[in-house]
């Protein structure tokens, strides 16, 4: 093992390329992979056949329908994952200390937290960086907190209380949550001449039955309603789906306040719960630049 390392060329790309295996590792399953990696399914068996050409030794056992790992594979992996681990603290320790290389900081931005209270302040941390470019996204919270897990991007902006049901207390463990938007609550949006536009008090429990279109494809989290007929990732479009009369939806209060749509009506729910927005880290990397400027920018741009 150890000649085999010695010989082995340690580039970027090779580094790249043990990474790769360490996923198809983890998932045993091609395209799933592929997907965590943003890469064709194509690329990464390309990639894994070169590690296998450099040593001479097959990772993968290719007789049966589903991936297995040879024993050689499953010998390897633990080094394999301590090279990548040396790469990603490096990289993320040194390279921004040392290098004038632009890098990349990206965002995920939970359906409840977009907001032009977080927009504006990723603006203007955007405008301030010459180093860094920022990659800017949303998606639903699931895939939120799975990819800041498998390190895909730099933080995420969400709100505890939207933490996936499915182990959360084994995620949070690893995970900060650093408050940037307070006690804000969720409105129901209605299309215009709906029969409770009128109601001078909404609660949850009214919107039972409603055809709902829910933020996120995560959980169902208010038990009143009806198995959603549409998932959506962003709250724009939700409210274009409601004055379409597709059906009604849930945002977050602070991101209807900057709202103005003609054809919808936001009402406030009552039994709404109160939840706080948070920029969301890993614990492990809580030390990195990247994460000291965030953490320094919203604390100065925010109350």
């Amino acid at each position: 093992m150890v000649r085999c390392l010695k010989k082995m060329e340690v580039t970027g790309l090779e580094l790249n390329y043990l990474q790769d295996f360490v996923v198809l590792a983890d998932t045993l399953h091609f395209q799933e992979a592929a997907n965590q990696l943003y890469i064709s399914q194509s690329a990464l068996s390309k990639h894994i056949k070169a590690i296998e050409k450099e040593f001479g030794q097959d990772l993968l056992d290719r007789s049966h329908r589903r991936v297995q790992l040879t024993a050689f594979g499953r010998e390897f992996l633990p080094y394999a994952r301590r090279i990548v681990d040396v790469q990603s603290e490096y990289t993320n320790s040194l390279f921004p200390k040392y290098t004038q290389k632009e890098q990349l900081i990206s965002i995920g931005i939970a359906p409840l937290a977009s907001t032009a209270s977080v927009s504006a302040p990723l603006a203007a941390f955007s405008r301030s960086q010459d180093q860094y470019r920022m990659r800017i996204y949303e998606d639903d919270e699931v895939s939120l907190y799975q990819s800041l897990l498998d390190g895909k991007c730099t933080a995420i902006i969400a709100s505890e209380w939207t933490t996936p049901h499915s182990a959360p207390s084994q995620w949070r463990e690893q995970m900060r949550f650093h408050k940037i938007l307070s006690a804000t609550t969720l409105v129901a949006v209605l299309p215009q001449g709906h029969p409770l536009e009128d109601r001078e008090k909404l609660y949850i429990e009214d919107l039972s039955g409603e055809e709902y279109i829910q933020l996120g494809n995560g959980p169902q989290r208010h038990g009143a309603l009806v198995k959603p007929i549409l998932y959506v990732n962003r709250s724009a479009m939700a409210v274009d789906l409601v004055r379409r009369h597709m059906g009604i939806s849930i945002i977050s209060k602070a991101a209807a306040q900057n709202m103005s749509i003609s054809e919808v009506v936001f009402k406030d729910i009552v039994n709404s719960p109160v939840f706080d927005i948070s920029l969301v880290y890993l614990k492990s990397r809580e030390n990195s630049h990247e994460i000291g400027m965030l953490l320094e920018h919203f604390e100065r741009v925010t109350p």
